[in-house]
This record gives structure tokens, C-alpha cells and sequence, in this order.
């Protein structure tokens, strides 16, 4: 963890716009930036093929903290996105997560109900614990990652479900 002095060098001593925090979400996004207090590193290789798009998304002031593109059946051994036992495949939901205003949800959730988007589902939570989301059961789990090996049940070891975003809530 920096200090306070190699944080300000990092991010800028004054954000004087909401413009400032997203272009400095870009400029993590590419690379010039190494971390975000969010961010421990910085972003993985398979991140590359979406870098354009988290560009855009970050620029419309949506700004993400976590992404994964969206992997059908790459091999276990796979230099990027490969996990797991030998001889396995893996599988990957289209994934992103963000922080953004609530005028920015509302617009998602606008969008999220046209019929060409009716596979996307999203979850949402403020810091006063209101919660805005498409899930038709609040008790869900969705895996967002998961994997076959030969000999073995199906592996999940990623889910995204409602009670792990309030983790996000400031108490």
C-alpha cells in the first residue's frame, strides 16, 4: 500500500470535475496508472480484449473496478484464461463490475429492459442499502466463472449473488 505522497502522484493532487475521476479510471484502464484503491494491480491479460470497451464505459462515467470477457470453452491449459486440472475446460459469463451515480443506473435500467438485452442481469446497491436490480429471485446466485475436468463435478468458483454487494455499502 503507497503512501499519501506516492498516492497523490498516482491519482493527481485535485480532482476538480467528476470528468477528473473518470479519465483517471481511463488512464488505469491504460495502463498509466498501476493501481486504484480498488485495484491491487493492474489489469490482467485477459482484460486486454475488452480494454476498448472498459475505456468507453469508464468514459461514460461508469467506473469499473472488476471485468471478465466472456470464455466458452477454452481449454483448462489455456495461457489466459486456463485454471484448474488438466483436460478441463472453462467457462465465463461476460462480467463487469462498477460504481457509478444513480442517474447512470436508472439509464441501465432503462436499457436493461429493451427485449436485445434480456439476458443481462444486474444488481445494484447504494450507500443508504437500497438496492436496484432485474433478479426476479432476490436470493440468487449466478456463477460467473466455472469449469469442467474430466473425472469431477463442475467447478464455480466464482458467483455473484445480491448479499455479497452489500459488502460494497458504507455502514
Amino acid at each position: 500500500v503507497a503512501n499519501v505522497r506516492d498516492r497523490r502522484r498516482m491519482w493527481g493532487d485535485e480532482l476538480k470535475s467528476e470528468l477528473d475521476v473518470f479519465a483517471k479510471f481511463v488512464d488505469y484502464i491504460d495502463g498509466k496508472i498501476p493501481r486504484l484503491p480498488w485495484c491491487e494491480t493492474g489489469i490482467l491479460l485477459e482484460t486486454l480484449p475488452l480494454k476498448r470497451r472498459l475505456t468507453t464505459i469508464n468514459q461514460c462515467g461508469f467506473l469499473t473496478i472488476n471485468s471478465q470477457p466472456r470464455v466458452n470453452g477454452a481449454p483448462s491449459s489455456d495461457n489466459v484464461v486456463g485454471w484448474g486440472g488438466p483436460d478441463g475446460y472453462v467457462y465465463q459469463k461476460a462480467y463487469i463490475e462498477f460504481f457509478a451515480s444513480l442517474e447512470r443506473i436508472k439509464a441501465l435500467q432503462k436499457l436493461a429492459s429493451r427485449p436485445e438485452y434480456k439476458t443481462l442481469s444486474y444488481h445494484a446497491v447504494n450507500v443508504k442499502g437500497e438496492q436496484f436490480s432485474n433478479y426476479s429471485n432476490q436470493n440468487a446466485v449466478n456463477a460467473v466463472t466455472w469449469g469442467v475436468f474430466p473425472g469431477r463435478e463442475v467447478i464455480q468458483p466464482t458467483v455473484v449473488d445480491m448479499a455479497s454487494f452489500r459488502v460494497w455499502k458504507v455502514v
